[in-house]
Parts: C-alpha cells; sequence; structure tokens
C-alpha cells in the first residue's frame, strides 16, 4: 500500500497536508509543529502494549509526510503533480524514531505529558476535533480510527466538546451518526480500544519491558544452547579419551 493510500486508511485524508492538519501554504516552522503534535500522541516508545502496531504504524505515516513536505524539491513536486517520493516506503522502520529524535533532541516524557494536558480543553484540541469530525461525518468508529488523539478513556470528553462546544454553538453540523448513536456501538467501540487489565491480560504493559523481557529471554536461551553444546563437546572428549586408553591396553 503506497502512502497516500496509507494516510486515507489511518487519517481519514489523502492530502499530505490534511494529515497534519495543516494548510497548503504551511511554513517549516508550522510544519514541524504540526508533525510534533501529532507525533507526541503516536511516539511508539509511549503506546499502550495493546495499540503498539497502530501507533508504529501511523507514527511512520506523519514521519514521512514531515519528511517529503520539509524538503523544498518533494514538496514542489507533490504540490505541481499529486505525486509524493516513492522512495520513502524503502527506508526502514527504525529511521523514523531517529529522525524524529533529531529534529526533538530535548523533549523527555514529562514534556509529553505536560503538553497533553495542556492540549485539553483547548482551542487547538477543538479545532482538531472539529476537523476528524466533518471528515468522517459523524462515524465515530471511523473517528477513532483516524483521530491520532484518540483514547477509549476519554471518549465521554470528546464526545460532550463536539456536542457542547461545537455542534450545540453552531460550529459544526449534527450528523445523524454522532447524535443517534447506539449506546450498545459506543460502548462495543470503547471495549476495542480501552487498555485491557493487568492482571487479565500480562501481556499489557509498557512494550520497552516487553523488548526487555524478551531480550532477556533471548539471552538465556542462548546461554542455555551454548551450555548444552559445551556438555556435548566435554563428552565427546571423554569418550575419546577413554576410548585411546583402551587402545593402549
Amino acid at each position: 500500500m503506497g502512502l497516500i493510500d496509507c494516510c486515507e486508511q489511518d487519517f481519514g485524508t489523502k492530502s499530505l497536508y490534511g494529515v497534519l492538519g495543516v494548510e497548503k501554504t504551511v511554513t517549516t516552522k508550522e510544519l514541524q509543529q504540526a508533525y510534533r503534535k501529532a507525533s507526541l500522541f503516536l511516539l511508539p516508545a509511549q503506546a499502550p502494549a495493546h495499540r503498539l502496531a497502530e501507533f508504529c504504524r501511523k507514527f511512520e505515516i506523519l514521519s514521512k509526510v514531515h519528511y517529503i513536505l520539509s524538503d523544498k524539491k518533494k514538496r514542489q513536486i507533490y504540490d505541481e503533480t499529486g505525486v509524493v517520493d516513492a522512495s520513502v516506503d524503502n527506508i526502514c522502520a527504525n529511521f523514523w524514531t531517529r529522525y524524529w529524535r533529531k529534529l526533538f533532541p530535548h523533549i523527555v516524557p514529562e514534556d509529553i505529558e505536560d503538553f497533553k494536558e495542556r492540549y485539553k480543553n483547548s482551542e487547538e484540541e477543538k479545532e482538531d476535533l472539529r476537523i476528524a469530525y466533518l471528515r468522517v461525518k459523524g462515524n465515530m468508529d471511523r473517528f477513532a480510527e483516524i483521530y491520532f488523539a484518540y483514547t477509549a478513556e476519554d471518549e465521554d470528553r470528546i464526545c460532550h466538546i463536539m456536542q457542547k462546544e461545537l455542534i450545540n454553538r453552531k460550529k459544526m453540523r449534527a450528523y445523524v451518526k454522532f447524535t443517534n448513536e447506539k449506546p450498545a456501538n459506543v460502548e462495543a467501540r470503547k471495549n476495542k480500544y480501552k487498555k485491557p487489565d493487568p492482571e487479565d491480560d500480562p501481556a499489557c504493559v509498557n512494550p520497552i519491558v516487553l523488548v526487555l523481557r524478551q531480550k532477556k529471554l533471548n539471552i538465556e536461551e542462548r546461554r542455555a544452547k551454548e551450555n548444552k553444546e559445551q556438555r556435548k563437546r566435554g563428552e565427546a572428549a571423554g569418550n575419546a579419551v577413554r576410548r585411546k586408553k583402551r587402545r593402549r591396553r
């Protein structure tokens, strides 16, 4: 699947600018700010275990979009033809984390949490909610798929904002899919995205911990294999010595 198709699937738009929620006239600085905002919600290192694959995929798309639009020549080609540089699809996934860190070398986890708190209930959040809502025409299942900051735990709050702050104030239209959504559908969506209880799902831990655990297992397996081979070599050597002694007799 090409980048444009990935953008439509995971962000609900075929426009690279739309993925970052910016206009075509965006400056380089504004482009980086938009990338920073969305990426802070989708960093693989911050992902809950049950959504790690989703976060990795979306983070990679965001990074590719910024990579293209921040390059003057690549952006010009895209603006004039709608064609994206296909070479980005050949870049290994690990590159994008390094790319992000090079752009934002001083960001630490505390900064990320602080930003998320300031983003909540801000005018910027309301505008992002409005854009995502209109993009999916009130379909909240699709909204959950494309809105970069969606969590099941936060759905009630964002739905309240969309109803009270945006629909009631005539800042966006009321789609029936949103206003008349069945409670059972809401519950099913929340269950799909909510964090599993660690007691019920031991895999629901920080992905970094999972990686470290796997590395530890790999080391233990390798050591066990080496010990087994060493033991076999020792036994073979012992047998050879015994055979040699028997011949001398």
